[in-house]
């Protein structure tokens, strides 16, 4: 079975539309791929601290992040479920799936290690993990990992055949990152990748179509 690793956005788990529209894809994908999600919840925590999300968050940010990422990764899990989605949700630190490290000075932490069998035995299982990017140091420390940073490492660990970055209302500033992201993993096994809305995912993924949001691997040096 073809590995599909998929990045979503908080802002469209929390829209009715797009969540629906998104569940009922992934009960779809999950009959078809090896699938796990990750997701953010950068919206959920704006809305709640009533701020930007830090571009240098503290541990305290770090701590308000990690109860945003939580309570949506316990209700997207549920609402999966209710679908007979045999989702399960899980931290990135989780059994060491992502070992990190992070200075007191650094912005964003770096990905030092990752145990893909964490994620194999729950395909075996025929599991879908629902990943939350909550992520420590080996002092215990929360560190900040992008959530598409570990997709796009994710992807290359798994040697995935799709990977895709999804959002409806993409800023151009995101859509550059991701696609930075994108470059990165193709560089290191991950077969394709997309960023893109629903609509693409739904094309490549369930009907077998090319599509224009494709990232291709940049020969330039």
């Amino acid at each position: 079975m073809k590995t599909l690793v998929l990045s979503v956005v908080g802002r469209d788990l929390d829209d009715a539309l797009s969540f629906n529209r998104l569940k009922a894809d992934v009960k779809k994908l999950a009959s078809r791929f090896r699938l796990v999600v990750i997701h953010d919840a950068r919206f959920q925590y704006e809305r709640q601290t009533r701020q930007p999300f830090p571009d240098k968050p503290s541990q305290a940010d770090l701590e308000r992040y990690a109860d945003s990422l939580v309570q949506l990764g316990k209700v997207f899990t549920s609402k999966l479920s209710e679908d007979l989605i045999p989702a399960l949700q899980m931290n990135a630190h989780h059994l060491g799936l992502i070992q990190t490290e992070q200075s007191p000075d650094e912005a964003m932490g770096r990905i030092v290690a990752v145990k893909k069998d964490v994620l194999q035995k729950q395909f075996a299982q025929n599991a879908v993990p629902i990943l939350a990017p909550i992520t420590k140091t080996k002092s215990g420390r929360l560190s900040f990992i992008p959530s598409d940073m570990i997709a796009s490492r994710l992807a290359s660990e798994l040697r995935a055949d799709l990977l895709f970055f999804i959002d409806e209302m993409p800023t151009p500033s995101r859509k550059a990152e991701r696609e930075k992201f994108a470059q990165e993993s193709l560089a290191h096994s991950t077969q394709r990748a997309f960023v893109c809305t629903l609509s693409g995912l739904e094309a490549v993924a369930l009907r077998g179509e090319s599509h224009s949001s494709e990232i291709l691997l940049s020969t330039t040096t």
